[in-house]
């Protein structure tokens, strides 16, 4: 009888010791719950932020750019000069304002960042020659005619301008500058999407895909200098 009770009251012991270890465990994972929540929803209120005030318009003057240099069309100097300007004015403001590409998909984060410093090599080498003056003169010159119409209407007094507009008959500058500014554009929208769902959740194969992102935007830069190089040596002779 004996034995009995103590059986009994050693297997309550040991139930109300094993009740309070699973109620503390579970108190942890739902306050790590908890936590993760404001965590993300933080994060999804700043990613908003940046949304609204750089990646949208970014992507949006980037879509407007692969419109204006699309093959099938002839391009408009004046209006594409424009929407190179802007351009250069919103990477200007990211630079100013310390902000980097953050992303809810991790590789998705990198192909954005990939996309975007392929895009502005491109536009810097090949159109403004990586000449830092002529680029600061060129936002400048946008940011005191932020609209189409005063932008373009003393256009031709800028020497940038002239300079830029023989670029324009180069059937392979453009092309690129369409492929790569679609690129972007997409890469930034499909990136925005993900806000949607839960950041930075499991990827497979993930760092192999940050590797492919990472070497082919290598080698469009390698491309891109080459390019740069054969225009100029092309002007000097």
């Amino acid at each position: 009888m004996v034995t009995f009770e103590l059986s009994t009251f050693a297997i309550f012991i040991y139930g109300t010791i094993a009740a309070i270890v699973i109620g503390i465990i579970i108190e942890r994972l739902l306050t790590l719950h908890d936590s993760k929540i404001i965590t993300l929803q933080k994060r999804s209120d700043e990613f908003i932020k940046l949304s609204e005030n750089y990646y949208l318009p970014l992507g949006s003057v980037a879509e407007t750019l692969r419109a204006e240099t699309d093959p099938d069309y002839k391009v408009r100097p004046k209006i594409f000069f424009f929407k190179l300007a802007k351009c250069e004015s919103l990477f200007a403001r990211f630079s100013d304002a310390g902000v980097g590409f953050s992303f809810p998909k991790y590789t998705q984060e990198c192909k954005v960042a990939a996309c975007a410093e392929t895009f502005l090599t491109a536009v810097n080498l090949l159109i403004f020659n990586d000449d830092r003056e002529s680029i600061e003169r060129v936002i400048n010159y946008y940011n005191k005619r932020p609209d189409i119409l005063s932008f373009i209407e003393d256009i031709e007094t800028l020497l940038d301008y002239s300079t830029f507009k023989s670029i324009c008959n180069n059937g392979e500058i453009i092309k690129k500058l369409y492929n790569y500014s679609g690129e972007l554009a997409n890469s930034i929208f499909d990136g925005i999407t993900e806000e949607y769902k839960v950041w930075y959740k499991f990827e497979f194969r993930k760092q192999h895909t940050k590797q492919n992102i990472e070497k082919n935007a290598k080698d469009e830069k390698r491309y891109i200098i080459k390019l740069h190089k054969d225009i100029y040596n092309k002007k000097l002779r």
